[in-house]
């Protein structure tokens, strides 16, 4: 069921189709050894499940979408009427550091993503990036080259289309939610002006932000 939703109302890519099935058997297998179905594996039966993704030969982006996609599940059968409870509400993969610099402190993050004054529309353009950078550890590249269809913020996913145009779901936070909703809203209109871009993120003389210029601005 949930993988005919990601096919007819999503409408993904029949290789990210093939990699969210091959996701799903990993949880199957695992519901099977814990001899109960899928649907009555408790928060803790998944944190268990995070563990032995761990243990294994997967990289830790491999572990990231697993993970990714049992939460996408679990929100399909909460949604659906199919579970009371999802336990998969607050289920997180390893984290994510490799796009920051190793000597960079929790402070320190957190201090870069606040740095941008919200009170400009600029601002707004730039506490967005920052956010989604942060949540989603993607390339700024596959950043800078996002599109507003790309975004579905009501159910909290990105779709990015990577190297050698694989496209692939990433799931995004609350705050980072929060700010492109913000940007989009309030700020791009008025980055654009009168001009148009099929690009997210914009400024207000160029319909796209460049790579040298994101770079500058950290």
């Amino acid at each position: 069921m949930y993988l005919e939703e990601l096919q007819v109302v999503r409408r993904l890519a029949r290789n990210t189709i093939t990699s969210y099935a091959r996701d799903i058997r990993k949880l199957e297998d695992f519901s099977h050894l814990k001899q109960k179905p899928s649907s009555r594996l408790t928060a803790r039966d998944l944190q268990e499940f995070v563990r032995t993704l761990n243990s294994t030969d997967l990289c830790a982006a491999s572990v990231r979408r697993v993970v990714a996609c049992t939460r996408g599940f679990y929100r399909f059968l909460s949604r659906e009427g199919h579970i009371a409870n999802n336990p998969a509400a607050d289920l997180a993969g390893p984290r994510t550091n490799s796009r920051l610099p190793k000597d960079l402190t929790w402070d320190e993050i957190e201090a870069l993503i606040n740095q941008p004054d919200t009170r400009k529309p600029i601002g707004i353009r730039d506490r967005a990036l920052l956010e989604l950078l942060y949540a989603t550890g993607m390339r700024v590249s596959e950043l800078l080259s996002l599109r507003p269809e790309n975004l579905n913020l009501k159910r909290g996913y990105l779709v990015c289309l990577g190297k050698g145009d694989k496209e692939r779901m990433i799931p995004i936070g609350e705050q980072a939610v929060f700010w492109v909703t913000k940007y989009s809203r309030d700020a791009r209109s008025k980055l654009l002006g009168k001009r148009t871009s099929a690009s997210l993120f914009v400024t207000s003389w160029s319909p796209a932000l460049s790579r040298e210029k994101f770079w500058k601005k950290l």
